[in-house]
């Protein structure tokens, strides 16, 4: 009877150490299975925070590619700072773990397309911008020639110009001047002494010149003398004229009807008094139509 209690006791005993055993295997199990189970969470973990680095990383450069994208069209800057901003709150979220990889990635490459077709209207901006810089160049560059052009044009014209009023000019030949002095007889006949001057002649003759417009003419002559002043009338706007651009005095001044053929013309100037007549050479100067024809002089003693 004891002794059958006896094995009781150690069959039961046998069953507990197998049932603790067993449980220790199943618990060593089950921590093995929970630390690999760990370890590959640690893993996966690890490759996430890489993964979303790299994401940040990609970020942060198209954030800085879009800055160098900045063009002189303020609207496009407009969008493209838009896009920035878009990055810029990603990047805060995905700093902030707020977001799962899934989101932040699938975010990303949408961000990404978007700067892709950006990137597309920007070239095509550029290669417009250059199709155009080369057809401005190429305006110019005509506008230029034909203003050289218009400029060569505009010198041959005034050449011309020059060179019709050059031969529009009238000329003038024989020019003659003395003093005369006046007989009994009324009439007159040239002197070299200033005692013996009534009157000053000056003549010339104008030449034919087909191109010189016709009609009537004023011809002036300007007798300077030994003193250096103009004999005149009186130093007066009355016996002015202008000839090369300045007004001056004249002496005497006659109205001729030019035809385009050789004209004669003579013109006196009368001293009322004898004693007004000075010793010494006298210039004569002729002009017509503004301009000097020609100069001569003499002397009296």
């Amino acid at each position: 009877m004891t002794e059958t209690r006896q094995n009781s006791g150690k069959g039961l005993l046998y069953g507990i150490i197998v049932i603790l055993l067993l449980g220790n295997i199943g618990l060593a199990w089950l921590y093995m299975q929970e630390k690999d189970n760990y370890t590959v969470a640690i893993e996966e973990k690890g490759i996430l925070d890489d993964q979303k680095k790299e994401l940040e990383a990609e970020l942060e450069d198209m954030y800085t590619q879009y800055e160098g994208m900045k063009t002189a069209n303020d609207t496009l800057n407009s969008q493209l700072a838009e896009q920035q901003e878009k990055i810029q709150e990603l990047l805060t979220k995905a700093k902030n773990n707020n977001w799962t990889m899934y989101k932040l990635r699938k975010e990303t490459e949408t961000l990404r397309d978007i700067m892709k077709g950006y990137l597309k209207t920007i070239d095509s901006l550029n290669t417009a911008n250059i199709q155009l810089t080369a057809e401005k160049q190429m305006v110019t560059l005509k506008l230029q020639k034909e203003i050289k052009k218009t400029d060569e044009l505009s010198e041959q014209n005034t050449e011309l110009s020059e060179k019709v009023k050059i031969g529009e000019r009238i000329q003038a030949q024989d020019i003659f001047a003395a003093a005369l002095k006046q007989r009994k007889n009324n009439t007159h006949r040239e002197t070299d002494r200033a005692s013996r001057t009534y009157m000053l002649k000056a003549c010339l003759t104008l030449e034919k010149n087909d191109l010189t417009p016709k009609g009537k003419m004023m011809v002036y002559a300007r007798i300077i003398g030994p003193n250096g002043k103009v004999v005149c009338l009186e130093e007066s706007e009355d016996n002015m004229f202008e000839f090369e651009g300045v007004k001056g005095l004249y002496s005497v001044k006659k109205e001729v009807d030019y035809q385009g053929q050789d004209v004669d013309v003579c013109m006196y100037w009368t001293y009322k008094e004898l004693a007004e007549v000075a010793s010494g050479t006298y210039e004569v100067y002729m002009y017509a139509k503004n301009y000097e024809l020609g100069k001569t002089s003499f002397t009296l003693k």
